[in-house]
């Protein structure tokens, strides 16, 4: 293991950029320590200075972080006063012009307090890297004690990346803007197999995965690949019809090109939406650099970097985190119901309690019962109100016969759901009131 330790004493001084190799791992990247100062308009100069540098370091892994002086958001600091909002900007602006992100921390949320009894607490120091070191999901920062200091110690581990295991199959809806996709998936959903109606579904489903597995790789093509190509396409149609504005071939092949680069860059960002979560952005924003920055801190976050067993024992190679996760689930849903003899085998906490929410010290489980009453209540609400749906009209036909439902009673041969769906009535009735308007059309 390789240890790194620097002075951050000084400010924006040439001595405190480095280019670090670590010889055990042959792990290169650039590193920045960072020591700002009290004054703001210092810090302007700072962060001017620090967008400079990192147009040099450019697409290499670069690793910048220390006392910043100054927070990243308003929740990072309590007590005192509130954070300037204007320091604060000024700060999120050279974060985002340098496509930096903090790197995946550890331990406490704050990294300097006054130490007094009034206590005001701030994350001064934290640890930026760029796009190119987010991807590597092993690197983080811990952020240890105090102890006599008023900062915390950052430790930063590096470390090289873990071979990628196969993925399971993920369904992208970026597929769906393909014209062959629909042929595709009638094709191989007319595949013929035996056997009852559940087997035949999954036999189906598996055969469509491995269809769409193999038309991804070989017709819809990387994405980025497609993209530049497209690109490129596009570039020289330009150019053709540029040259030679009169002629409507060049511009016919203008226009296709273009609107094939337009369908490549939503096909893009459809894509990279999914990957990233980030489902609430507008339809149209080109957001390639942020969607791409969620995808590997989300990668980074969902990473399991070691385990501590019962013993205490903590494991940091991934071949045996996984080993002792099988067999910690194995053990898990294979044990026998224990119990001594002549007791009863009723559970200790009811379900009703496991059931409830995390914070009141339940399990976060879904109680059926109550999911099942609100479906059966949607489908009352729906009848009483007169939705126009086939399914409601059918029932107004077939047990109503234009009775209200207010006034209905299940008959002996009414169907369950039927039964159920009267019997939450009876529970939203009680609790239902008529508000009356003009009084120029009400029906009770």
């Amino acid at each position: 293991m390789d240890c790194l330790f620097w002075n951050i004493r000084g400010i924006n001084s040439r001595e405190k950029h480095l280019d670090v190799t670590s010889n055990s791992s042959q792990l290169s990247y650039f590193l920045t320590t960072v020591y700002a100062s009290n004054n703001a308009s210092a810090r302007t100069i700072l962060w001017s200075n620090l967008r400079s540098l990192a147009q040099s370091i450019g697409n290499d892994q670069w690793i910048i972080g220390g006392d910043f002086n100054e927070v990243h958001f308003s929740h990072e600091k309590i007590g005192g006063r509130g954070a300037y909002t204007r320091r604060m900007t000024r700060f999120n602006e050279y974060i985002s012009d340098c496509h930096l992100q903090d790197l995946k921390a550890l331990g406490s949320h704050f990294s300097w307090s006054n130490q007094q009894q009034f206590r005001i607490a701030c994350k001064l120091d934290r640890i930026l890297v760029n796009l190119t070191s987010c991807s590597n999901a092993n690197n983080f920062v811990q952020y240890l004690a105090q102890g006599l200091s008023d900062h915390t110690a950052l430790k930063v581990s590096v470390q090289p990346s873990i071979p990628s295991v196969p993925r399971p199959f993920k369904y992208f809806q970026a597929w769906e803007s393909h014209s062959q996709f629909s042929t595709v998936i009638l094709r191989a959903w007319q595949q013929q197999f035996c056997g009852s109606p559940i087997y035949i579904l999954v036999k189906k489903l598996q055969h469509l995965k491995i269809v769409l597995k193999d038309w991804n790789k070989e017709v819809f093509g990387p994405v980025q690949y497609c993209l530049q190509n497209s690109r490129q396409r596009l570039e020289l149609a330009q150019l053709a019809s540029l040259n030679d504005p009169s002629n409507r071939t060049f511009i016919n092949e203008d226009s296709t090109a273009k609107e094939e680069y337009l369908s490549m860059l939503r096909r893009e960002e459809s894509f990279l939406r999914q990957k990233s979560w980030q489902t609430w952005l507008m339809e149209g924003d080109r957001n390639s650099k942020f969607f791409y920055a969620s995808i590997k801190a989300r990668i980074a976050k969902n990473t399991l970097r070691k385990v501590q067993l019962d013993d205490g024992t903590i494991f940091e190679d991934p071949s045996t985190i996984q080993s002792h996760a099988i067999n910690y689930y194995r053990n898990l849903l294979n044990a026998e119901y224990q119990c001594e003899e002549n007791c009863s085998k009723q559970h200790a906490v009811k379900w009703s309690s496991v059931c409830r929410p995390k914070v009141e010290g339940g399990l976060g489980l879904k109680l059926l019962r109550d999911w099942n009453s609100a479906a059966m209540g949607v489908r009352f609400w729906e009848i009483a109100t007169n939705h126009p749906s086939l399914w409601a009209q059918w029932i107004e036909k077939k047990y109503l016969r234009r009775c209200s439902i207010w006034a209905t009673s299940p008959s002996t041969s009414s169907s369950v759901i039927w039964r159920k769906i009267l019997k939450v009535g009876d529970w939203i009735r009680h609790r239902t009131k008529y508000v009356i308007f003009n009084g120029e059309s009400i029906h009770l």
